[in-house]
């Protein structure tokens, strides 16, 4: 991120922002101008043990704001579709995620436009 510059809420969107910080306060110190706060879809990938995928997806299921998840074959073992109001929400699903005792790792992917 440069240091100084007014950004618009569509550059804000590629910018890595640290889970703590959120885009509202980036709005509330100039960073972000006009921000439209829109829903927030991303993509959970996970790796699990190898008794954790359905312990995983019966997490998952009781999570509101998960709207679809599915056991995968591959690389991860399971794939959570997210469709969070902010990201606060997001961040507290995440790190209830990583708190699960058969988790190894995850990987989330937030949409664009």
């Amino acid at each position: 991120m440069v240091i100084g510059k007014n950004l618009d809420s569509r550059s804000a969107r590629r910018i890595m922002v640290h889970p703590s910080i959120s885009a509202q306060s980036l709005a509330r110190v100039g960073v972000i101008k006009n921000m439209v706060q829109a829903s927030i879809t991303a993509y959970i990938l996970i790796q699990t043990t190898n008794r954790g995928p359905d312990s995983i997806l019966g997490f998952l299921t009781k999570q509101k704001i998960v709207k679809e998840s599915w056991i995968v074959y591959g690389d991860q073992d399971v794939v959570a579709r997210i469709e969070s109001p902010n990201f606060t929400e997001l961040t507290k699903l995440i790190f209830a995620l990583r708190k699960h005792p058969e988790l190894k790792r995850t990987k989330t992917l937030i949409c664009s436009t």
